[in-house]
């Protein structure tokens, strides 16, 4: 009660973003349908009507007999909904198969602590990130560019098994070119050595020439090791990212898909 009776003397004295902090930490000590209300009053009130979306879904669903819901909740899911049909956002439909895998969505743009099912929400024009996450399977991200208020469809069907399983070649290939690297950079310094003292007046006959030539050689190849070591690494972790994909909403919006398969 008192993380929230702070919250409320926040969001009177115009602190807005630290009234949302308060009733979120409130919200951790006792997950209740009128914290998230709250919250979801005062994303309106910044007018981060996405945000405001979220905590509002969340507010209505927890609400039971014993947490019932606030007397202007009405008015706040009236003024929400007015606001989101003339304001600049766009309706995202977000899937994930398969439906029963208790997908977790969280959003670049949102607080990291704001996580909810696959729904539709609503963002506002920009780049952002959709990041989906389950337990037994590997989690996806995708970036996707919101066009004024054009709707899009984000789909992904998730791949059973773990982030480390999908991600353990990937990695192994990162540090071997890390190692790659490594001997480029001591193959480098042997070619120096020769050609400076191939060039202080040692002769072109002495072991100087061959710690010239030899560093040289393994310095070219090592190159291309550690480029190809590098670049296959990046395309196994790109593998596993989101697809958006491409078609019409009932409304009959124009949807835009990025695929990387």
């Amino acid at each position: 009660m008192e993380l929230r009776a702070r919250g409320e003397q926040l969001a009177k004295d115009g602190h807005y973003s630290e009234a949302i902090d308060a009733f979120k930490a409130a919200d951790r000590v006792e997950r209740r349908a009128s914290h998230a209300c709250l919250i979801a009053l005062v994303y309106t009130r910044r007018e981060l009507w996405p945000q405001a979306e979220l905590w509002l879904a969340q507010c209505q669903a927890r609400a039971n007999a014993s947490d019932a819901l606030p007397e202007w909740v009405p008015q706040l899911t009236t003024l929400l909904a007015e606001r989101l049909e003339h304001v600049d956002v766009a309706p995202i439909d977000i899937v994930v198969e398969p439906r029963d895998a208790n997908a977790a969505i969280t959003v670049s743009s949102f607080a990291p602590d704001e996580v909810f099912a696959p729904r539709s929400i609503h963002l506002p024009p920009g780049r952002h990130t959709i990041r989906a996450s389950a337990p037994g399977y590997r989690s996806a991200q995708q970036d996707i560019e919101v066009v004024g208020r054009t709707p899009l469809r984000v789909a992904r069907r998730l791949d059973r098994g773990s982030d480390r399983d999908g991600s353990s070649l990937d990695r192994t290939l990162f540090v071997a070119g890390l190692f790659a690297l490594g001997g480029e950079a001591a193959a480098y310094t042997a070619m120096s050595v020769g050609w400076w003292k191939l060039h202080s007046g040692h002769g072109f006959h002495s072991g100087y020439e061959t710690l010239y030539d030899t560093g040289r050689v393994a310095s070219i190849g090592l190159w291309f090791v550690t480029g190809a070591l590098f670049g296959t690494a990046y395309y196994l972790h790109r593998k596993h990212d989101w697809q958006v994909s491409a078609a019409l909403l009932p409304e009959g919006g124009v949807l835009v898909g990025i695929s990387r398969h």
